[in-house]
């Protein structure tokens, strides 16, 4: 889960939508500190995508989907997950070397973390997290943990939204399900991946709901301070930052 380079290179793109880099950390849990906006021509270029009608890949996108805002990425949120499961439930009957059927859902199972973490969660619902190993003051290793997200949510497709949170949710479930069956049958065979997916699956839905919170307690003290600022006469307090 740590990618620096990762994170370096979705500060770039940050940058060039005039966002800035992300704040300084204060401590070894770093959390968003001033969610981004983003103006509407920002917007434009923060992963937009033709209508299913003029995209590319409009027929192959289910017709569900073919309403949001982002088809694409919505299809490649489900994408792997859905592979994954296929290989999972189906390999066996397929590949009579259950090697490659562990080898398949292995690759599945991370191409569907790294998209999630690094796309979907970004152009579906404006939430992105990363963690780096930082040198602490004593010269220990820091685990330090980034969350940011996007301040105004109207800017957001519902049903992009609706895909990406059902989607994230039922992948931790599925999994967890899966083990516990698998467990009490006293299959032991695939233990091991399973608690791999469980790790992956988990971790992303609760760093992006650590992403969210975050986002609505900002959202919440600033209209506080707004308020408490109109109240006061406009005393020339900056309440209405977040802190």
């Amino acid at each position: 889960m740590n990618n620096p380079a990762t994170a370096g290179d979705l500060d770039d793109f940050f940058s060039q939508q005039n966002l800035g880099p992300p704040p300084a950390a204060s401590g070894s849990v770093q959390s968003s500190v001033v969610p981004p906006t983003l103006g509407p021509q920002a917007m434009q270029g923060f992963g937009s995508e033709p209508a299913a009608g003029g995209n590319p890949f409009g027929a192959v996108i289910p017709d569900f989907l073919k309403g949001a805002k982002h088809p694409v990425t919505c299809c490649f949120h489900l994408l792997f997950k859905t592979l994954c499961l296929l290989v999972y439930l189906f390999g066996g009957y397929v590949w009579t070397n259950a090697v490659l059927t562990y080898i398949f859902c292995i690759l599945f199972l991370a191409f569907d973390f790294w998209t999630v973490k690094n796309v979907t969660g970004r152009l579906l619902v404006g939430l992105r997290w990363w963690n780096i190993i930082k040198d602490g003051e004593n010269g220990e290793e820091v685990n330090e943990w980034v969350f940011e997200s996007l301040q105004d949510e109207t800017q957001l497709d519902p049903l992009d939204k609706n895909v990406f949170w059902l989607g994230t949710y039922a992948w931790a479930l599925v999994w967890t399900l899966f083990l516990i069956i698998n467990v009490l049958s006293l299959n032991l065979s695939w233990i091991v991946f399973l608690v791999v997916a469980e790790v992956f699956a988990w971790t992303n839905l609760m760093a992006f709901w650590k992403c969210s919170k975050d986002q609505k307690e900002r959202m919440q003290s600033w209209v506080t301070g707004a308020v408490l600022q109109k109240m006061t006469g406009g005393t020339g307090l900056d309440l209405g930052r977040f802190v």
